[in-house]
């Protein structure tokens, strides 16, 4: 019989994914089992979990401030979830041939928009 996951293991494996670092790594930078186990609780257990969380979710569940910067940092989550959602601008910036362009939304823009 298999026998399940210690607590917050799903979660730092997540993590583990989200940010491209080894556990030992987040160890380092403060992570801790606590923020793993509430991160599990909360249903945090999957990198494609990660990409829907919000900023107030996460800090919600008890992340540090820090530490919800660094996950967004890494650009697993999604900022257009966070920010167009909420009715916040949006930053995107894309390039397009040689040319770089920067556009802020105050709304899920389309393709065509982008374009």
């Amino acid at each position: 019989m298999a026998t399940a996951p210690a607590g917050g293991a799903l979660a730092w494996n997540a993590l583990v994914k989200v940010t491209r670092n080894t556990k030992e790594e987040l160890l380092k930078l403060g992570f801790t089992d606590e923020d793993a186990q509430r991160l599990e609780h909360a249903g945090y257990i999957a990198l494609d979990l990660f990409k829907t969380a919000t900023r107030e979710r996460l800090e919600r569940v008890g992340l540090r401030p820090a530490h919800v910067d660094y996950v967004y940092s890494k650009g697993a989550t999604s900022t257009l979830a966070g920010g167009a959602a909420a009715g916040k601008p949006v930053l995107i910036t894309f390039k397009k041939a040689t040319v770089e362009r920067t556009v802020t939304f105050t709304h899920m823009p389309s393709w065509l928009e982008l374009c």
